[in-house]
C-alpha cells in the first residue's frame, strides 16, 4: 500500500520520465533499424573494402558494453566540434548500438530467403528494387520479426543507462525520488514494474504486427491462381 501510496504522490515525475523514456527509445529503435540498412548491405557486399569495416563496426558494437559506447558518443562527440545535448546523445548511442545487431538479423534474413525466389523474380523481368521490396522483403519479415523484437525491447531496457549522463528518463526519475524518500525497495518495485508493462506493450505492438504481416501474406495466397495450382502450404488449405 505504500508503494502505491509512493507512486500516486510522485507520479508526474515518474510521468515525465516515462514519456521521455518512450520517446527516445522509439527514436533510438528507428534510427537503428534505418542505419542497419547500409550496414548489412555493406557487410554483404563482395568488396573487401566495404565488407570488411562494416564486419569490424558490427562485431566492436555487439561485443563492447552499451555504457562504453554511450561515453565514447556523449564525450567524445564534442572533441570533434559536435555538442549534442544529454537525450541526443542517447538516442545516437541507441541507434549505434542497435544498428549492429539489427544488421545481422537483416543480414540472417535475407540469407533465410531461398535464391530461387529471386532468379525467379529476375526471369520475370523484375527489377532488383522490385524484386527486394515485392518478393524478397514480405518474406524477411516472418525471419526477422522475432529477433528483432528482441533487440528492440533489449534497447528500450539500456535506455535505463541514459541516466548516468543526466537524461531525465524513467530511472533518472526513480533516482530523484529514492533520493528524497529514502524508499529503495519501493521506488525501484514501482521502475520495475513500469518497465515491464512498456516492454509489454512494445512487444504485444510488434506481434500484432507480425501477424497482420502474416494475414496479409495468406491473403495474397488466398488470391493467387498460380499459389492455388501449385502450392502445399498446410496454412493455405484452410
Amino acid at each position: 500500500m505504500a508503494t502505491f501510496d509512493l507512486a500516486l504522490r510522485y507520479w508526474p515525475m515518474l510521468a515525465d520520465g516515462l514519456l521521455l523514456t518512450v520517446g527516445v527509445s522509439l527514436a533510438g529503435i528507428a534510427l537503428a533499424l534505418v542505419a542497419a540498412i547500409p550496414l548489412a548491405a555493406c557487410k554483404h557486399s563482395r568488396q573487401t573494402l566495404r565488407r570488411l569495416p562494416a564486419s569490424g563496426l558490427i562485431e566492436v558494437l555487439r561485443n563492447a558494453p552499451f555504457i562504453m559506447v554511450l561515453f565514447l558518443v556523449h564525450f567524445g562527440l564534442p572533441r570533434l566540434g559536435v555538442r549534442p545535448t544529454a537525450w541526443e546523445s542517447g538516442i545516437i548511442a541507441l541507434a549505434l548500438y542497435g544498428s549492429a545487431y539489427f544488421a545481422e538479423v537483416l543480414l540472417a534474413a535475407y540469407r533465410a530467403v531461398p535464391m530461387g525466389q529471386t532468379e525467379a523474380a529476375r526471369s520475370l523481368g523484375l527489377s532488383r528494387c522490385v524484386t527486394l521490396r515485392r518478393v524478397i522483403a514480405p518474406q524477411m519479415v516472418s525471419v526477422g520479426l522475432p529477433p528483432a523484437r528482441v533487440i528492440a525491447i533489449m534497447l528500450l531496457k539500456d535506455s535505463a543507462i541514459l541516466s548516468v549522463i543526466a537524461v531525465p528518463e524513467l530511472t533518472h526519475a526513480t533516482l530523484r525520488i529514492q533520493a528524497e524518500t529514502f524508499d529503495t525497495l519501493g521506488t525501484f518495485i514501482i521502475t520495475a514494474a513500469l518497465y515491464w508493462l512498456l516492454a509489454a506493450a512494445l512487444g504485444g505492438l510488434l506481434d500484432q504486427f507480425d501477424r497482420g504481416a502474416s494475414e496479409r501474406r495468406r491473403n495474397t495466397l488466398r488470391g493467387s491462381p498460380v499459389a492455388r495450382r501449385y502450392l502445399a502450404l498446410d496454412g493455405f488449405r484452410h
